[in-house]
């Protein structure tokens, strides 16, 4: 939030023009977005727990991404550019950029938790919207209209579903990720991937402005509750059903009750979608986690 903050200060003070909010965005999913997707999936190591812990996250995430876009499509009547961006904010939280920190403050002496952590976020959170995000942003933004053939196309070949698919085979392969040149390699990778919650909340600072589109407010309303209740409540539900250990169900509880991702802020601004309102959702969830994520770190940590 206070990255955010120093977005809407550089704006206020003319240092960065809302029209810089371009640059960011291909900074983001041309250069730092694909570098932290490939080293987390390369990387990644995957045990049964983690999977179903995934499929429960991708099922809550579904969902609500589900119930958001039937009421903003359907009650609400929002364009296309505006349904893409509440969907987006419904379904997409701040994993990669919030969540390891937050688990790092929890699990702090026990690493082996927080690497569960990441690797679940990567899985369930990361590679929907890697894949599934970036195809909802391509789809309904303004300035593609040459036809679902060829959105697919330019999808399929964008830098982040590249790096994806990658990774991917990367960790099929099981090439290593470490030592000699391969850890110059992930070294600089993660350098260059590090950058990314700075570019991402610096682009929401500069797009952010006082909500006066038609509906918003309802919008913000019911992007906070998809992110901040149904995702919770249902992955809870889910990890119960699924019958998990309990660290499995304390680790998703925490990494499905975080704000909605400064990134789709950036696939908006890629594709056109409408930016302004994913910014305004983004800080709105942003300032209702920070009374709800606190109330979830103690009930796990008790």
């Amino acid at each position: 939030m206070l990255m955010v903050c120093i977005g809407v200060y550089l704006k206020h003070l003319k240092i960065l023009a809302e029209d810089s909010a371009g640059t960011f965005s291909k900074l983001i999913m041309e250069v730092a977005y694909p570098a932290v997707i490939f080293t987390s999936v390369a990387s990644a190591h995957i045990d049964r727990n983690i999977a179903l812990s995934a499929v429960a996250f991708d099922i809550a995430l579904l969902g609500a991404g589900l119930i958001a876009y039937c009421f903003t499509k359907f009650i609400l009547k929002f364009d296309q550019r505006s349904l893409a961006a509440v969907v987006l904010a419904a379904m997409f939280s701040g994993t990669s950029l919030v969540g390891t920190a937050m688990l790092r403050v929890v699990y702090e002496s026990h690493p082996e938790d927080v690497a569960i952590g990441v690797v679940i976020t990567a899985l369930s959170n990361g590679f929907l919207l890697n894949s599934l995000g970036v195809f909802i942003g391509a789809r309904f933004g303004s300035d593609n209209q040459s036809g679902l053939k060829q959105q697919i196309k330019d999808f399929l070949y964008s830098k982040p579903i590249l790096a994806l698919f990658l990774g991917l085979l990367w960790n099929f392969l099981a090439l290593p990720v470490s030592g000699g040149g391969f850890s110059i390699l992930m070294g600089t990778l993660a350098l260059i991937g590090a950058s990314l919650p700075f570019l991402a909340a610096v682009i929401t600072g500069l797009t952010f402005s006082i909500p006066k589109f038609k509906g918003s407010w309802y919008a913000i309303g019911l992007v906070a509750v998809c992110q901040l209740v149904v995702q919770p409540l249902a992955f809870h539900q889910i990890v119960v059903s699924f019958d998990l250990p309990g660290t499995f169900q304390e680790i998703g509880d925490l990494i499905t009750s975080l704000a909605a991702s400064p990134v789709i802020v950036a696939i908006c601004n890629r594709y056109r979608c409408n930016t302004n309102l994913a910014s305004v959702l983004v800080v709105s969830t942003m300032i209702l986690s920070a009374v709800t994520l606190p109330i979830s770190t103690y009930l796990v940590s008790i």
